[in-house]
């Protein structure tokens, strides 16, 4: 009977342990994504649809208030496009057709989901997000799950791993409304805050 007593005690003990190291790491997460004002990332993007999949990669410079610019670096056909948010309107600058520089009020959820900031949008405002383990290539993760704001069937729900040791976002799955993948972003070289020069955001093209 003591044997048993002094086992189950051992196991309350490990079982507490478990969770403060987990709610340690999942405050840092937060609190490391709370605090992001600007960011930077090499992204490898993925887009399925009933007809394919269709694959892009771009660099990502951006603002926590929505200001971002990105340049596509493949494939071929697209290289050296960039799209461009100063906060009011989306410019588009493609090198490879005439005309070059086309405008937009509003983005496409396609291409503004993609970024880190809209899901910490999501995120915030999403009731009750689910918080779980998980991993990705070799690293252990934290998986933040969230709720895409809007009545679209495509991009309705999404998942961000961000790697428990240096508090980075590696990966993020968006799903439409019956929990199918609809695209998957992998992070590289991703920086918080970084000193972004102050005409980035500005047309120059």
């Amino acid at each position: 009977m003591r044997k048993f007593l002094f086992l189950a005690i051992i196991l309350l003990t490990l079982t507490a342990c478990s969770q403060e190291v987990e709610t340690s790491t999942y405050e840092k997460i937060h609190e490391k994504l709370m605090s992001m004002e600007s960011f930077s990332y090499n992204a490898e993007v993925k887009y399925i649809s009933n007809k394919g999949e269709t694959e892009y990669e771009v660099n990502i410079l951006g603002k926590s208030t929505g200001e971002y610019k990105m340049e596509t670096i493949s494939p071929k056909s697209a290289e050296g496009s960039i799209i461009l948010f100063d906060g009011k309107m989306i410019w588009q600058y493609n090198p490879k057709i005439d005309g070059k520089i086309s405008s937009e009020s509003s983005d496409k959820q396609a291409r503004s989901e993609i970024l880190i900031s809209s899901f910490v949008e999501n995120y915030i405002k999403t009731k009750d997000g689910a918080v779980k383990s998980g991993s990705f290539d070799e690293s252990k993760c934290t998986v933040l799950e969230a709720e895409i704001n809007g009545k679209s069937k495509i991009f309705s729900q999404e998942k961000l791993w961000v790697d428990n040791d240096t508090l980075i976002p590696i990966k993020l799955e968006i799903y439409d409304n019956e929990q199918k993948t609809r695209a998957v972003v992998v992070f590289k070289d991703f920086k918080y805050n970084p000193n972004i020069p102050e005409n980035t955001f500005k047309k120059t093209f």
